[in-house]
């Protein structure tokens, strides 16, 4: 997870939508008030999944409902934190045993992740848990891996080398692992916003990390937005996009502040599936928009599948899926350039 990068997109985000700055050291349920005259909505952050920001705010006070929403979101590393043995993808990477049975939030994933990796053409793939090992180790050795360990890894990445069947997953090859860094927290987002909606909740946010998904009106009485950090000045932004009267579900993936360093020289910390090896480190950040909810999911997986695609080949997936993007990327000389959907515009907040 994009935890720095993460905490530079929700502190602007705390500025654009003008309310009172939280206290990063106010325990966990705290209500945080808005500015004068909203005082009747529900807000509150919370760093959850080691360090990620995690921000929901409503309309109404409802302190029942909002514990509801927060003990989803904590139950998310249960099932899909992998640096624990005991949580659920945990010990289904230990490799041990090849046939689980699956949790509800387990189902959900995989058939999420399916479909991203069919509309993705490959491009997202949650079997890249060995290649980050790999490159991890690399990073902590300062050596680049040997072609035949980049082989050996990429032996174990694939779709094909699992089946599920309902709620039974059959793994087929011992070394598989599973990451679903790269769409956990969109589907975070779309659970968590679903609860809200469904107990009428009109005006809400949920934001977990990079991922946004809004409906209504903001506390000031405006139109929900999120922040699209400048690449190079991460503290700056660089556009504000905002909900154009449908609710949106929004994100942005990001390789400033977390790079993988080797020897000095820093890598992508996406990794293609296709090679086995770092995305392009031009490509800076990617962002994706759906003017809908319950889109969050797809729309994390698409911003990892950006970064791999690149900018052309991207644009056209997210077009043909009803979403629009921004795509930045780096020179040879250093200068950012801005990759833009057809209807991006529609969406950008003219004046800051």
């Amino acid at each position: 997870m994009i935890t720095q990068a993460a905490h530079y997109i929700l502190l602007i985000f705390f500025i654009i939508s003008g309310l009172l700055k939280p206290s990063l050291g106010a325990e966990e349920g705290t209500v945080i008030e808005a500015a004068k005259g909203a005082q009747e909505w529900y807000q509150e952050r919370r760093e959850l999944y080691f360090g990620v920001p995690v921000q929901v705010h409503f309309k109404g006070k409802d302190v029942a409902l909002a514990k509801k929403v927060w003990a989803y979101l904590e139950s998310i590393d249960e099932h899909f934190n992998d640096y624990r043995d005991d949580s659920e993808v945990g010990r289904i990477n230990k490799g041990s045993v090849m046939t689980h049975r699956l949790s509800t939030e387990m189902q959900q994933a995989l058939q999420i992740s399916y479909q991203a990796h069919a509309v993705s053409s490959g491009a997202f793939n949650i079997t890249v848990g060995p290649l980050r090992r790999l490159w991890k180790a690399a990073a902590k050795t300062g050596q680049l891996p040997e072609e035949n360990e980049i082989a050996t890894a990429m032996s174990c990445v694939g779709m094909q080398h699992m089946w599920m069947d309902q709620d039974i997953l059959h793994m087929h090859k011992p070394g598989v692992s599973l990451d679903f860094g790269g769409i956990i927290k969109g589907i975070a987002v779309d659970n968590a916003m679903r609860i809200l909606r469904e107990a009428g909740k009109e005006d809400a946010m949920v934001q977990v990390g990079g991922e946004t998904a809004a409906i209504g009106l903001s506390p000031r009485g405006k139109a929900h937005a999120f922040a699209i950090p400048n690449p190079k000045h991460p503290n700056q932004l660089l556009q504000v996009v905002q909900d154009i009267g449908t609710g949106y579900s929004g994100c942005t993936s990001a390789n400033y502040r977390l790079p993988i360093i080797i020897g000095g020289q820093p890598y992508y910390h996406i990794f293609d599936p296709r090679t086995g090896r770092p995305c392009s480190v031009h490509v800076l950040s990617v962002s994706v928009i759906f003017p809908q909810l319950g889109r969050n999911a797809l729309a994390d997986a698409l911003s990892t599948s950006g970064v791999v695609l690149g900018p052309e080949r991207f644009i056209a997936l997210v077009e043909s899926l009803g979403g629009d993007c921004l795509v930045l990327t780096q020179d040879e000389d250093g200068k950012i350039k801005s990759h833009e959907s057809s209807a991006w515009q529609r969406y950008v907040r003219k004046s800051q």
